[in-house]
């Protein structure tokens, strides 16, 4: 099924969906569950790496989502797929927790550069929250894409540590914690 991959801004974070194929609605999911984020930019590097919980009760997937640049070797490493849902975890929404080696799931493209494992922890850490409710939409490529957004979900700041790749994760790691109440993403092309 995923051929296609959008990534899509939305706040601070990116919401990553799949598509099959064209037509008048491309993709369109449900999400009731957590997802995190993480971000930086130091003098070795610049990297953000995103997660999202996802499906129904019966059938939940993980999607992580990784982009590295490393300034040193001018080389990038990305991927994007599903993990195992047990890989990560957040915890009463004020701890979140990844564990996973992305070169050992069947179901995770790695896009350039190599897999590896990562280990992050992100820990509310109250510098700010928020949550979004009704509908949003935005344009994309001069309007032949429409992104539609339905549902409430909540967030706070988090301050991150642990490593992805090899790469340690800076003090001045922008982090964010989620959780997303029935949430709707629709992609239409115009």
């Amino acid at each position: 099924m995923k051929k296609m991959l959008c990534a899509l801004t939305l706040m601070s974070g990116i919401f990553l969906v799949s598509a099959s194929s064209f037509g008048a609605t491309v993709f369109t999911t449900v999400g009731s569950g957590d997802a995190a984020y993480a971000a930086w930019d130091n003098p070795s590097s610049y990297g953000y790496v995103y997660l999202w919980k996802g499906g129904t009760v019966t059938s939940p997937y993980t999607y992580l989502n990784y982009y590295i640049y490393d300034y040193t070797t001018k080389s990038r490493s990305d991927g994007w797929g599903d993990i195992p849902n047990s890989d990560f975890a957040i915890i009463g929404g004020n701890h979140a927790s990844l564990n996973t080696n992305v070169s050992a799931d069947p179901d995770f493209h790695i896009d350039s550069g190599q897999g590896g494992t990562f280990s992050l922890y992100l820990q509310n850490n109250g510098v700010y929250t928020g949550s979004n409710s009704g509908t949003s939409k935005q344009n994309f490529y001069s309007g032949s894409m429409v992104y539609r957004y339905t549902g409430t979900d909540s967030y706070s700041s988090a301050s991150v540590s642990g490593n992805c790749l090899g790469y340690s994760i800076p003090a001045n790691c922008s982090g964010k914690i989620e959780h997303n109440e029935s949430v709707v993403i629709t992609i239409e092309k115009q």
